[in-house]
């Protein structure tokens, strides 16, 4: 695949699904009343209800990779896991945005996704010791989505880091030749910029757990 299909497929298209449905999964979070409030809380910048639900068009736009990707081996193993868990994880976010269940739930919807990416092979591996480098790999995992959860609450961070640490993680794998990771981080870099224009200050639609929960984990 040439440097332009790569861009077009992989980039553009994912770009254009994710800026073009956003608004429309924008209304439709209004009409079904999947809003964050915020309700006199400190650490919420907003000051009126804006609709959550900004992981679908990003998810949406990830997902282009199925269609257009040519994924085989090992590799695409890999990329359908983390996609699998990173679907769990949000499915339990959305679940949070909808109805509060609380931290513990999420947890345990992150330590499942975890379990499905390390059953790929994909995790920490930093000793001879295998239940220790799961330990260290679910750890990880339930940082840095918590880490995406938090910062949500600042308008284009969360999806602004996720964007251009997707790009950083592109470059690593076209230098040590991992087409199928590259097809993947370009596509969630182009997925959370397209996303951006809406969710810059003042934000009019937020990740919320369903989004950042998906990024997060993958």
């Amino acid at each position: 695949m040439t440097v332009g299909e790569l861009a077009f497929w992989f980039f553009l298209v994912p770009l254009a699904v994710s800026a073009g449905t956003t608004p429309l999964i924008r209304g439709l979070a209004r009409r079904i009343g999947l809003l964050d409030h915020p309700d006199g809380e400190s650490y919420k910048w907003h000051d009126r209800a804006t609709p959550y639900l900004g992981g679908l068009p990003i998810i949406l736009a990830t997902s282009t990779i199925f269609v257009f990707g040519d994924l085989r081996g090992e590799a695409a193993t890999k990329v359908q896991a983390m996609f699998v868990a990173a679907i769990l994880c949000s499915l339990v976010g959305l679940l949070d945005d909808w109805r509060r269940i609380g931290a513990g739930p999420k947890m345990l919807g992150v330590l499942c996704g975890g379990l499905i990416v390390w059953w790929a092979d994909v995790g920490t591996h930093l000793s001879s010791f295998t239940p220790l480098d799961l330990v260290l790999s679910l750890l990880w995992l339930a940082a840095i989505t918590n880490a995406f959860n938090i910062i949500d609450n600042m308008d284009g961070v969360a999806a602004g880091v996720a964007g251009f640490a997707s790009l950083s993680y592109f470059a690593v794998a076209v230098a040590t030749d991992q087409p199928e990771f590259a097809m993947l981080t370009l596509s969630i870099a182009a997925a959370c910029f397209g996303f951006l224009r809406f969710n810059f200050r003042p934000a009019t639609i937020f990740l919320g757990d369903f989004g950042t929960m998906y990024l997060g984990l993958i």
